[in-house]
């Protein structure tokens, strides 16, 4: 009597959980990559927006649209309805916050014959200067 051994063509239960569990582990972590590239770009968003409306203070000032003196002033939407089309809101969680309705806070003044503007959302200024927050 001879015996004839059978030669199984598939993969045993073990090599296929191992594989299982590597693509899980590869999954989260783009996941967690992807979400964390999205939240840098809304912030990068929201300072480039920030840079729009300290620009368009500028413009509004220069052109006579808005008169802004030696005492710290807001600056409105309304003040500036020449000079930019719509409104720009903050779109990242950081700058946004847990309000409702996020804006951004534009405050202007002069110093000598020198403009100082700050653009302020979530009590964090973005304009002149930003940083990116990564939670890496």
């Amino acid at each position: 009597m001879s015996r004839v051994l059978k030669k199984n063509n598939g993969f045993t239960l073990i090599e296929l959980l191992i594989v299982l569990t590597i693509l899980v582990a590869l999954t989260l972590t783009g996941t967690y990559k992807y979400f964390n590239i999205i939240e840098t770009n809304k912030q990068k968003i929201d300072i480039s927006n920030a840079n729009i409306l300290a620009e368009a203070v500028n413009v509004a000032e220069a052109t006579g649209q808005i008169e802004i003196k030696s005492s710290p002033v807001t600056v409105t939407y309304e003040n500036l309805k020449n000079v930019i089309n719509k409104e720009l809101f903050p779109v990242s969680k950081l700058y946004s916050g847990e309000s409702s309705k996020p804006e951004f806070v534009i405050t202007a003044s002069k110093s000598s014959n020198d403009l100082i503007i700050t653009v302020s959302a979530n009590k964090i200024e973005l304009y002149p200067v930003a940083k990116i927050v990564t939670t890496e």
